[in-house]
């Protein structure tokens, strides 16, 4: 969906308009998937990734609010939303997981999950690594967003675009030394 159009379905959720939400969910439902699916990984049910997606509309149709067109797009605003509910899911299914195997006589693992502090710590890395991407050339932003929202193999990224792989590598690695060069402190945390 082109950000126009995306910016127009905005404003017709924010006025609680069901039928841009079901546009919104046709646009969007297969992308917001096959994140969720990555993240989630093997190991969790077509059923786990099909709740988290769902949950990620219900979210956007509550939270549309939130969404602010200065900051990003619809679509990597429905990206960071899926990316966080998946990582949500994550924890909780592990945890699931984790009692049920101390509740059978296994080890009871150490705590995994984040605090309120690191969660506001990444997502205000997260705006950061968002406005850096939205001053790329409109390549570059592409590429970033299949390899590090989509978690695109970079020969796919090679396909879609037109480029050979090498060429793609040599643009994330100007990517990567881009923000390097914009959030040092970050970068030294946090790989990219």
């Amino acid at each position: 969906m082109e950000p126009r159009n995306d910016d127009r379905l905005a404003e017709r959720l924010k006025r609680k308009d069901t039928e841009a939400l079901a546009q919104l969910i046709e646009a969007y439902a297969d992308s917001l998937y096959r994140l969720a699916e990555r993240i989630l990984a093997s190991d969790y049910r077509k059923e786990d990734v099909e709740e988290c997606v769902s949950d990620v509309f219900l979210t956007a149709w509550d939270k549309i609010g939130q969404f602010d067109p200065a900051k990003g797009t619809l679509q990597v605003w429905l990206f960071m939303l899926t990316k966080y509910k998946s990582l949500d899911y994550r924890r909780k299914l592990a945890s699931w997981r984790d009692r049920t195997e101390a509740e059978t006589g296994a080890e009871e693992p150490a705590d995994r999950g984040q605090g309120t502090e690191e969660r506001v710590l990444a997502k205000e890395t997260w705006e950061e690594v968002m406005r850096i991407a939205d001053s790329f050339e409109p390549l570059n932003r592409t590429i970033f967003v299949k390899r590090y929202l989509y978690y695109e193999p970079v020969d796919t990224i090679a396909g879609s675009t037109g480029l050979t792989p090498k060429a793609v590598e040599r643009r994330l690695a100007r990517i990567r030394s881009l923000f390097r060069q914009r959030m040092p402190d970050r970068m030294e945390e946090e790989s990219l």
